[in-house]
Order: structure tokens, then sequence, then C-alpha cells
């Protein structure tokens, strides 16, 4: 079976510690109230076998999209604070995946999990007046993973 529920799971479980009172969930949603929002959402990826037979071992190779949000109601004056609260919350989510001894978010049959180097920042600021401004940085939590199929 595979190994993706189990770390989103964990995924969850680590970043409700490691960034509280802020608390992930579980996959995507699209809000304009103010607050810190942390999604763990999407996986893609492969399985491949890697022996044959009716117990056969697998490994599995995929990318889990997070997507870490600070909403603000104000003007763009606020913009450059958002963004760098949003920075700040990507870098304690990572440090608390790289603080997993073994870096494998303690979860059975995974070799890896790191966040991968690439992300994508996003900003809507308010209008003239006054509104919610918004940073935003999807990034991808990479995982490799080996676990034994066994067919019935």
């Amino acid at each position: 079976m595979s190994t993706v529920p189990a770390v989103k799971a964990a995924l969850i479980a680590l970043w409700t510690t490691a960034l509280a009172p802020l608390k992930p969930g579980y996959g995507s949603r699209v809000t304009v109230a103010p607050g810190e929002r942390l999604v763990v959402g999407t996986a893609r990826g492969s399985s491949e076998p890697i022996t044959l037979g009716p117990n056969r071992q697998m490994e599995e190779r995929y990318d889990v999209t997070c997507t870490i949000s600070v909403t603000q109601n104000g003007t763009t004056d606020l913009q450059q604070q958002v963004t760098e609260r949003v920075f700040a919350l990507y870098a304690a989510a990572e440090i608390a995946i790289r603080s997993v001894t073994g870096e494998n978010l303690a979860v059975p049959g995974v070799v890896l999990a790191y966040v991968a180097g690439d992300f994508e920042l996003t900003e809507a600021a308010a209008s003239d007046t006054r509104g919610p401004v918004n940073a935003a940085i999807e990034f991808r939590v990479r995982v490799q993973a080996r676990y034994r199929l066994t067919l019935p």
C-alpha cells in the first residue's frame, strides 16, 4: 500500500506541533479570511516494482504539494510584513522536517523526505482602500519510499 496517506498525516502532525498555534489542514482550501494557513495537498509521482513475485518490493518517488498562506486586512503597506511572515513559516516548516531523525518523517518505509528546492510565491495586495493582503508559498515535500506489496 502507498505511503502517501501516512506521509500526509505525519506532515500534519509534525507541523501542528512545530508551527503552533497554526493548524495545518488536509487538502486544498481557498479563503480570503484573515489568518495563517498551511495546507497539505496533492501528491504526484510514481510507484515501480523493484522485485517481482507475490510479495514484491515497491519503490515510490513523489512530491506532496503544500501551501502556506498569510492573509491580513489592510492596505498595500502591509504587503512586506505579510510576505516576510509567510517566508518565516516556510523556513520553520522546512526546519521541522529536517529535525526528524533520519529525515524520514518517522513513517515506516520512507527512506527520505525533504523540502524540494523549488517554490512559488504569490502575492495579492489590497486595493487602494482596505481589503485582504495575502502572500502564499506553494512548495513540495519530496519523498522516496520502499514498501512490500503483498498480493492476496
